[in-house]
C-alpha cells in the first residue's frame, strides 16, 4: 500500500501530488530554512527528504561593465561621409596647376635652346635642372594623390575613455553627437574629436576636415 505521510505542525501548508499517477510515487514540499526539501514518498517505504536546489540566475554584471560594453569602440557611431564632390574637384585643380607649370617651364626652355639662345656647357645644365624639377614636382603629386595623409583612425587606444558627462550619455542613448557640442580637451590625453570620436594628442597637431570629415595629423 502507499506511504503515509505524517503531517508536522512546523509545515502544515505542505502540498502533495502525485507525480506518476496509479504508481504510488508522490513528492511533498516544504522549506527548509533558505533551502527548499523535497520529500519524495514511494509505497510500503518510508518518506526520503532529497535537498531541491532551485535554479541560480546568473550573475549580473555590473553597471559600469555593462556601459563599457555598450559603449566599445566598435560599436560607435558611423563617421560623416566625406565631401568626394568637393576633394574630386580640388584634386583636379592642383593637378591642373602643378601641369601647368611644368609645361611653361619645360617648354621655356626648349624654346631658348632651339632658337640658339642658349649654348655650351649651360645648354646642359639648363636642361638637366628643368627636367630635374618637373620629376620631382610629378613624383610629390603623385604621393599626394595616392599616399597617406596622416588620417587618423580609430582603435582602442584612440577612441579610450570615451569623456564622461553629455558625450557618454549621448552614445549611451544611440545618438549622434550634434554639431553644438565642442571637443573635449583633457590635459592628459589630448583634445576629443565629437565628430570622429577619437583622441587627437597634442603632439599629432592634428585637425579636423571638414570636407573629407577625418581628422588629419600636422594640418
Amino acid at each position: 500500500m502507499f506511504a503515509k505521510l505524517k503531517k508536522k505542525k512546523s509545515s502544515p501548508r505542505t502540498h502533495l501530488c502525485e507525480t506518476m499517477p496509479g504508481t504510488g510515487w508522490y513528492q511533498k514540499y516544504t522549506q527548509v530554512g533558505s533551502m527548499e526539501m523535497e520529500m519524495i514518498a514511494v509505497p510500503d517505504i518510508e518518506m526520503i527528504a532529497v535537498p531541491h536546489v532551485s535554479p541560480v540566475p546568473p550573475d549580473t554584471p555590473p553597471a559600469h561593465s555593462m556601459q563599457e560594453a555598450e559603449l566599445h569602440w566598435t560599436v560607435l557611431p558611423a563617421l560623416q561621409e566625406p565631401n568626394t564632390k568637393t576633394m574630386r574637384g580640388q584634386a583636379n585643380c592642383g593637378n591642373a596647376f602643378v601641369f601647368a607649370v611644368i609645361a611653361v617651364c619645360v617648354g621655356t626652355t626648349h624654346t631658348a635652346v632651339a632658337l640658339g639662345s642658349v649654348e655650351g656647357p649651360l645648354l646642359f645644365l639648363l636642361l638637366g635642372a628643368v627636367w630635374t624639377a618637373a620629376i620631382g614636382a610629378l613624383v610629390c603629386l603623385t604621393g599626394l594623390m595616392f599616399g597617406d595623409p596622416g588620417v587618423i583612425t580609430r582603435s582602442e587606444e584612440r577612441c579610450k575613455p570615451i569623456p564622461h558627462g553629455l558625450i557618454r550619455e549621448q552614445l549611451l542613448a544611440g545618438q549622434g553627437l550634434s554639431s553644438a557640442i565642442r571637443n573635449y580637451d583633457d590635459p592628459t590625453h589630448g583634445s576629443y574629436c565629437v565628430r570622429c570620436l577619437i583622441w587627437r594628442r597634442t603632439a599629432d597637431k592634428a585637425h579636423h576636415c571638414s570636407i573629407c570629415q577625418r581628422c588629419g595629423m600636422y594640418m
